[in-house]
């Protein structure tokens, strides 16, 4: 089924947005599953799609309560018969005290694949407060725009060709790196506890070949990069990451940005 005109040079990408949603239904981040070191009683699992991601967690949290919200209506239809409460919606429009829910009832909330699509991530983590216990933990998967294969786009080829899935994905509306993640963190009152890099199969092999140097070269078609950092190589080969953050207490410092 087709929304656009045959001569829209978009076109591909919003016919390509119908199977991507019944994709986007189904799909569970397991990296984020794995990453995940608590056991959570009271999740919020905001752009829930489908369900699936908190299916998960409830078989393997018996006894989780588990609510999402979703603003595509198909998706939160489907997401309402596998999780206790399902809000059609977005964070921002959503009067929780309508579905009796209470301030500071949630232990953990969820944010899988998802900041990226906010106009502003930053307001929605601020009002997230409201909602979350003190000692409350947030978990998000976030793509990592200083990957390689887009600064070589960008670099070697001058180009930025959004695609209908992936790190430029069409509805894509924020980009970030890892210092711009944790950024996000710090001026809305978070604090990182941790975040993992999930690397990209594209450059598995470099970063395992070159992760232990401590200086590292690396030549393409039109660009050299020198002396970089297993640091700077994993953020160059990161494909996402995954953050573990709380709120911040006072007088309390970042922690290590690196594993």
């Amino acid at each position: 089924m087709s929304t656009t005109n045959s001569n829209d040079p978009f076109k591909k990408h919003i016919d390509g947005l119908w199977k991507k949603k019944q994709e986007y239904h189904q799909y569970v981040n397991m990296h984020l599953i794995h990453f995940m070191s608590i056991i959570p009683q009271r999740v919020l699992d905001i752009g829930c799609a489908g369900g699936k991601l908190g299916t998960v967690l409830k078989a393997k949290f018996p006894g989780l309560y588990v609510a999402g919200i979703e603003p595509d209506k198909a998706a939160a239809a489907t997401a309402s018969y596998y999780l206790d409460k399902v809000i059609t919606g977005t964070f921002e429009s959503v009067d929780f005290k309508d579905h009796n829910l209470t301030p500071h009832f949630f232990d953990t909330v969820i944010l899988a694949d998802v900041i990226e699509h906010m106009y502003n991530p930053w307001e929605i983590m601020i009002l997230l407060k409201k909602w979350i216990t003190p000692d409350a933990h947030i978990f998000l998967s976030i793509p990592n725009i200083q990957n390689l294969r887009i600064l070589l786009d960008v670099y070697q080829y001058g180009r930025w060709d959004y695609q209908t899935q992936g790190l430029l994905d069409f509805t894509h509306i924020r980009f970030f790196t890892r210092q711009s993640i944790i950024q996000l963190l710090m001026d809305t009152g978070y604090q990182l506890s941790r975040i993992k890099p999930i690397i990209d199969k594209e450059f598995q092999n470099l970063f395992d070949q070159s992760k232990h140097h401590k200086s590292i070269n690396i030549e393409f078609e039109k660009i050299t990069l020198k002396g970089l950092s297993p640091e700077n190589l994993e953020d160059l080969c990161a494909y996402q990451f995954l953050i573990h953050a709380t709120l911040r207490k006072k007088n309390e410092t970042t922690c290590n940005l690196f594993d």
